[in-house]
């Protein structure tokens, strides 16, 4: 029985080949004499994008980093006190600046969290709540709605993204005849590339 595959090790291992312009599959398959957990394999190769995959979403990643850095703007220009948001705002331009995939969900959830927030601050200022004021100048609505846009479009981006730049493998079960002549079933792991 194997040892427990290191991750972190597998996944700098899947980056390195990954950078030399291997294909997801080949990489699997080198992978399986390797580690010999396939769908720990598959599941590491899952969010890490191909150079192919990397250069044809380059212009929508490129996009969205500068969308992001918009906010981030955004939010050194707003904020106060406590730096928290763009701390995050910080993390999430890492995030998409090295194709970290597996994190855009949390750019899409910041976004919807920025959403729901402001959309809850403009409605509570035309119903007249007692603790929210909003400036209902035009400048103020303008600037709101230029906001509003950025985040959804940064919410519309990430998603799409998450989804293109790696898609999903798929699992198929094979019979095969071992060396002993018996037949047995297998899952292989498929690749999108």
């Amino acid at each position: 029985m194997r040892d427990p595959i290191d991750k972190k090790s597998l996944k700098e291992d899947i980056e390195s080949r990954i950078m030399t312009g291997n294909s997801k599959q080949q990489i699997y398959e080198e992978l399986i004499p390797i580690y010999g957990e396939r769908i720990t394999i598959a599941e590491a190769l899952q969010n890490i994008p191909t150079l192919e995959r990397r250069q044809k979403y380059q212009r929508t990643n490129r996009l969205l980093l500068v969308l992001l850095s918009l906010t981030a703007a955004i939010d050194l220009l707003n904020m106060n006190s406590i730096p928290i948001p763009l701390i995050w705002d910080g993390y999430l331009i890492y995030v998409v600046a090295y194709y970290k995939v597996n994190n855009y969900l949390w750019i899409w959830f910041r976004a919807g969290l920025s959403l729901l927030l402001i959309t809850i601050l403009i409605i509570s200022s035309f119903t007249n709540a007692k603790n929210f004021h909003f400036d209902k100048s035009t400048a103020s609505i303008i600037y709101m709605g230029i906001v509003l846009l950025l985040l959804l479009t940064t919410a519309l981006i990430s998603y799409r993204l998450d989804k293109k730049i790696c898609p999903e493998f798929k699992e198929k079960k094979v019979w095969f005849t071992d060396s002993n002549g018996n037949e047995k079933l297998k899952i292989v792991h498929e690749f999108i590339d």
